[in-house]
């Protein structure tokens, strides 16, 4: 009877993983207008990032290690990035204590349809985790996400929580982030905080032209733009990624500047030159997994700048500045 009974409950596991894993494929397959975009995008993507891929007077920025990680982006790229983006995919997992913390946090914070909506994950670019679907994970048989989106979204919402700020609520002004990986944090946040801001990426040429693959098969190519010369303005309201060679030309007030964990893997020359930029202006900065010898620079400097600094370890590591900081929940 036991043995019967612990062979009908695996069949029932198995089962309630293949209908989880059916349907969050069914779910989450591209649309016709994002397969559509993505096609006539890659064509194009050798053709831009030749028109951008000199750093110039920026090597001082870029570290050996960035070098290296641009180079491997170029090798699998180039000369045709492959049908699908889904290999570019930071496979990181929270202890069941800590993501039932992030959770929380992001289950207080937004309702339920809005959350599901925000953490929906896109198999056709940077979707699910293989060994999440083999485990049939509960997070991804809830919200049909992955554990970089539900990292980021929880980074934030933590920040809200530390500073009292309210992201949708910071009347569209702009944000920078430093390092954007593929795109994924900028996603997040046009669809958490809607999507009228004008949002700054600065980045490798090879991860800037990453970034406008992925956010413009999401989010549509007039969403996304592209930073080509050292004196193209930004387009208002858009997405706008900056090579790393025109950091220098920026010329914008920031409301908020983040960065996950970019700026610790950049070189000292990269973070002397935001301290010294001040945030690009910004009243509000969010550096989330940051730690190390970037961390205590950030620190040290924070009150000669005007912030009130602010740490969490209720999930990844996180330091959140403000210079107005309103009364925390």
């Amino acid at each position: 009877m036991l043995e019967a009974s612990g062979t009908g409950r695996w069949r029932t596991a198995c089962r309630l993983y293949r209908d989880a894993r059916r349907q969050a494929r069914e779910l989450l397959a591209p649309s016709p207008d994002q397969s559509a975009r993505y096609e006539s995008l890659r064509s194009r993507f050798a053709l831009l990032y030749e028109e951008i891929r000199d750093i110039g007077g920026a090597s001082e920025f870029v570290t050996p290690w960035w070098r290296r990680k641009s180079r491997s982006l170029e090798a699998l790229l180039l000369p045709l990035p492959p049908p699908s983006i889904d290999y570019y995919y930071v496979r990181a997992r929270p202890g069941p204590a800590a993501l039932g913390r992030m959770l929380k946090l992001l289950e207080a914070r937004f309702p339920p349809w809005k959350l599901k909506e925000v953490l929906r994950a896109d198999l056709f670019c940077g979707g699910l985790n293989t060994d999440e679907e083999k485990r049939a994970d509960p997070l991804l048989r809830a919200y049909l996400t992955n554990h970089l989106s539900l990292y980021h979204l929880h980074a934030l919402a933590e920040f809200e929580r530390l500073t009292g700020a309210r992201l949708d609520e910071n009347g569209g002004g702009a944000v920078v982030e430093w390092g954007g990986g593929f795109g994924n944090l900028a996603k997040i946040f046009t669809r958490a905080f809607g999507g009228t801001r004008t949002y700054v990426i600065v980045d490798l040429p090879a991860s800037s032209c990453l970034q406008w693959l992925y956010l413009a098969t999401m989010l549509g190519e007039d969403r996304v733009a592209v930073v080509k010369k050292k004196s193209s303005p930004l387009e208002l309201g858009k997405i706008n990624l900056v090579p790393i060679q025109y950091a220098r030309s920026l010329r914008l007030r920031a409301d908020l500047f983040i960065s996950t964990l970019a700026l610790d893997e950049s070189s000292r020359a990269a973070w002397e030159f935001v301290l010294d930029k001040k945030y690009f202006g910004a009243g509000q900065v969010l550096l989330a997994y940051s730690q190390g010898d970037f961390s205590r620079r950030v620190r040290s400097a924070a009150r000669a700048q005007g912030f009130q600094l602010f740490s969490s370890r209720s999930g990844p590591m996180l330091i959140a500045l403000s210079k107005n900081p309103r009364e925390a929940s």
